[in-house]
Formats: C-alpha cells, structure tokens, sequence
C-alpha cells in the first residue's frame, strides 16, 4: 500500500468475534450525515494519491472526492433551485468521484457521480458515470424513483452499445460506489460482520447489463494510518464479494471521511489532503 503504514492502536479492547447484525437489518446510521456540518454551504474537498491498473501495470494518478449537501428535485432527479414552489423536495449527499489517469497511450478521465438520502445514506436517489478516452465515450445512470429503480448506458463499445435494465434493488442493497459514502454511518465495532447484496462498480469505461452479487462487510479494529495527509486513527472495512475484495479505513473522527483504500483488483487510494470550501465559485 505504498506509504500507508498500519498499526493496531492499543486504546480499543481485541477483536471480537462472531458479532452478526441482524438479519434483514443495516448497522449503518445516519448520524455523520445530519450533522451540522454539511449545512454550511461548503463541499468536502478530499484529494488523494491513487494508483489503478490499466494495460497490465499501476499508474499512479490524482483523484478528488467531492461531497456536499443538495436539495433534490425528487421527480425530475436533478438539483434543485429554489423557489421550491409546490415540487417534492429530497435533501440528498452528493458526491463526485474525479479520476485523471495518463497512460503510454492517452488519458483516460472518468467522473462518477453518487446521490444518496440524507436521512438515509443507505437508499441511493441518483448515480451518473462518465467516461472518455480518445477512442470514444461511455456513460451511465442508475435513477430510483417510487420504488423503482432503472439503469440506461451508452457504450461506444460492440456488444454495449446503448441499453436499459430494471434493477430488482431491495432495502439494504448497496451499489459499490456507493459505500465510499454510505459506510461512512457504519456501526465501527470491531468484529461485525454482516451479508449485502452489492452491485459492481461503474468508474469505468465498460457499459452493459449488471447483476448484484453477494457481500459479507467486516468491520476490523482501529488502526494507526500513515498516508501524505498525515497521521489517522481509522477504522479497517473489508467488503468481500468472491475473489474480490475492497478494504476501507474510515477516520475514527468526525464524520468518518475517507483515509485509504486498497482493493485485490489493483486500485489504491491514500489521502492527500481534506479541507471544506464552496469549490464552484472560485475561479
């Protein structure tokens, strides 16, 4: 993991094992995002050192995630500016997931986009990826609506093409690029563990029909995180679904942000740096 250093911090009792939420139920709540924090009218700026395979080898690029508050058009599924008049109004998080990465051959830059309630970070409203190369431009939007929830693509890729798929999504799904966001609520005791349902990732330059596949999310012991931002006290999340497999670690602080990533697939994350600011009005 590069520079990351672990350590297991001695504050917290051991591990301790076999503690199973319950069936049917997410230990994850909404505290981190009713804070007040997200009320100020600034976005969560966090820039990290990332790596990604592409062509059979690491390349090492920058990626941003942007996190703020928004006031949600809950039919049309877009922004919302006020006057809200009669509309059905949905406060949702926001975040923007931006990768640059340069290869041998050309850039490739993808932009994944992620809305989840407020009141509860576990029902996504709203996900959007695009992606673009110079061979061409892939994207994709998963959009729920009245219980329903409906995925559209546009790939320039034979075989892709253009599409739509119904998503039997059921309470506790997750969608993989949701969980940078959601299991920022999860309940951190080392030795939970608990089975989702996860829909595979959409930050990339691939389109077609999806199928959920099952996940068991482990919570471990807090951990001492040496990453270029500094030194963390994080929670370690290990998401495993088959051979693959995504660990998190989650600030201990605050409202959880982000410190580290590392996946079996080869994508690596480490924060850079994190601050608030209204990013869209500077030039």
């Amino acid at each position: 993991m590069g520079r990351i250093r672990l350590a297991a911090c001695s504050v917290l009792p051991a591990l301790v094992a076999g503690v199973v939420a319950a069936a049917g139920t997410l230990p994850i709540s909404n505290d981190w995002a009713r804070d007040a924090i997200w009320d100020d009218g600034l976005s969560e700026v966090a820039v990290y050192e990332a790596s990604r395979v592409i062509y059979g080898a690491p390349r090492a690029y920058e990626a941003v995630l942007l996190t703020v508050k928004e006031d949600f058009d809950g039919t049309k599924l877009v922004k919302a500016d006020p006057p809200y008049g009669e509309r059905q109004i949905v406060t949702v998080l926001k975040q923007n997931a931006v990768r640059e990465i340069v290869t041998p051959n050309y850039p490739y830059r993808i932009m994944t986009s992620t809305f989840v309630e407020r009141e509860d970070p576990t029902r996504l409203v709203k996900l959007t990826s695009g992606s673009h190369e110079w061979c061409g431009n892939t994207w994709k939007a998963i959009r729920s609506r009245d219980g329903h929830t409906v995925y559209n693509w546009s790939s320039y890729f034979d075989g892709e093409a253009d599409g739509f798929q119904s998503l039997e999504l059921r309470p506790g799904d997750l969608l993989e690029d949701q969980m940078l966001l959601t299991l920022r609520g999860l309940e951190f005791r080392p030795g939970l563990t608990f089975d989702v349902r996860v829909l595979p990732g959409m930050a990339n330059t691939h389109a077609g029909r999806v199928r959920l596949r099952e996940a068991t999310i482990l919570v471990g012991d807090l951990e001492t995180v040496d990453v270029p931002a500094g030194s963390f006290q994080a929670f370690r999340v290990e998401v495993v679904s088959g051979v693959r497999s995504t660990t998190y670690w989650f600030d201990s602080a605050g409202t959880h942000p982000l410190v580290a990533l590392e996946s079996s697939d080869g994508e690596t994350l480490e924060l850079k740096q994190i601050e608030r600011r209204a990013y869209w009005r500077l030039p």
